[in-house]
């Protein structure tokens, strides 16, 4: 007995369970789907390590105010020693030797320091332009997230759909059944024929098939969701929101405003732009004196130098006389960027209030279309309880059961699509706004 049970222990000890395979549940509304890809998006991360970068950037830049200091040092081997002789009138009959100046073996050691006196605030337009490029980034890394939880909140309407979609299958196909089982009753007592079974029985494999076909489609949304929140592909998420029928207090022309104020991807050209215009008057200080006090000290290491240790300070002027015309063509290149990207921002304002007003139209389509949905899944539901009694009674048809049954699941087919839709566009108009984080929160999704 003992190897069969060492058997036994050994085969459970090797045997995997399903809790320690199987990754946890993720639960999810929109607020949480939208934060998780706050976190993981790696465009997110990207752009705000540009941003960080561009920081840096500017703290270079501010260093030029204070100056620089370096330590210098050499040693040089030469063929041989450089020296310099006297020659005396010939017949004096006195041979010095010569006086030697750099010895074979040099050895230089020294501190330098620089300190910008004057620049023609070229430094301080340089640090104003390197400023306003990270304060683009910054900007461009708002919009990206902003862009990327308006992806997320998309597709996870899209499962919401889907999986309501599913639901309204499910129940017509559960209708269905209760139809065939009812056929089935009245076939036996004579009361309908045979062939009214037979197209209740094909009317549920139909709706098989449509529940099969909305339940793959439940199941793409869900991999689209994953993907998006760079999930494991078999992570089982459970989706805790519903659609909603949402409001919106603002005004098509008060959101308009509000976006050509406060939207992100406007603030990035702006900044941009006067990045730019900075960058132009870098060039135009660039043409005007430099001067900076400089100072140097040589440290000496034994008596391999020619000279003595000694200091030096004073001041150091630059100005260029002539350079072809190439400063002021410079000069103008950043006064076209600039323009190019003023062009560029308009364009961008007016493609935001197109969006918008597009968000606030399909808003009052769906609304429309949630309201008409209602009408007809109220009357579909009346038609198919009237439909039910008379197929019952023998006084109507098998068709007439399914007729009504197929016009309900669409009319709440077209209620949850309605709904999808508002809510997309709701969403869709605070991504241009600017405050898509907050609609998320109190959305209810």
């Amino acid at each position: 007995m003992l190897p069969v049970v060492t058997f036994l222990l050994l085969s459970l000890a090797g045997t995997p369970s399903h809790a320690a395979t199987t990754p946890p549940t993720v639960s999810l509304d929109l607020p949480a789907a939208t934060e998780l890809a706050l976190q993981r998006s790696l465009q997110i991360s990207a752009a705000w390590q540009g941003a960080e970068a561009a920081a840096q950037v500017v703290e270079q830049v501010q260093a030029l105010k204070r100056g620089k200091v370096g330590l210098e040092a050499e040693y040089l081997h030469l063929n041989d020693s450089i020296g310099m002789s006297i020659n005396l009138p010939a017949g004096l009959g006195l041979k010095l030797p010569p006086i030697v100046i750099v010895p074979q073996e040099l050895l230089h050691a020294r501190v330098q320091a620089g300190l910008p006196l004057y620049t023609g605030n070229k430094i301080e337009r340089a640090v104003q332009q390197a400023t306003y490029g990270a304060e683009a980034l910054k900007a461009f890394a708002r919009d990206t997230e902003s862009g990327v939880m308006l992806e997320v909140s998309d597709y996870y309407l899209g499962a919401l759909l889907a999986r309501e979609v599913v639901k309204v299958q499910q129940q017509a196909l559960d209708t269905y059944r209760q139809h065939l089982d009812q056929a089935n009753k009245v076939f036996r007592a004579g009361v309908v024929a045979r062939y009214d079974v037979i197209r209740a029985e094909t009317a549920v494999k139909d709706q098989e098939k449509k529940v099969s076909d909305a339940q793959n489609q439940y199941d793409l949304a869900l991999s689209a969701l994953r993907t998006a929140l760079v999930m494991d592909r078999d992570t089982p998420i459970e989706l805790r929101g519903s659609l909603q029928e949402v409001s919106e207090s603002l005004t098509l022309l008060e959101a308009q405003k509000i976006a050509l104020t406060d939207s992100d991807a406007l603030k990035a050209l702006d900044n941009k732009s006067l990045a730019y215009q900075m960058a132009g008057k870098v060039e135009e200080a660039g043409g005007r004196p430099q001067v900076a006090a400089i100072g140097q000290v040589e440290l000496l290491t034994g008596n391999l130098a020619a000279t003595d240790p000694e200091w030096t300070v004073g001041v150091k002027a630059t100005y260029d006389l002539y350079d072809g015309g190439a400063r002021k063509a410079k000069v103008r290149e950043q006064q076209a960027q600039q323009r190019k990207v003023e062009t560029e921002r308009e364009y961008a304002g007016n493609q935001i209030q197109l969006a918008i007003q597009s968000a606030y139209l399909d808003m009052g389509a769906a609304r429309v279309g949630l309201e008409a949905s209602h009408k007809s899944a109220e009357l579909a539901e009346e038609s198919l309880r009237l439909a039910q009694r008379r197929f019952e009674f023998g006084v109507g048809t098998s068709l007439e059961v399914l007729d009504a049954t197929t016009t309900l699941a669409g009319a709440r087919v077209g209620e949850t699509q309605s709904l999808y839709q508002l809510d997309k566009a709701w969403l869709k108009m605070h991504r241009y706004v600017g405050d898509l984080r907050a609609a998320c929160r109190r959305a209810g999704l």
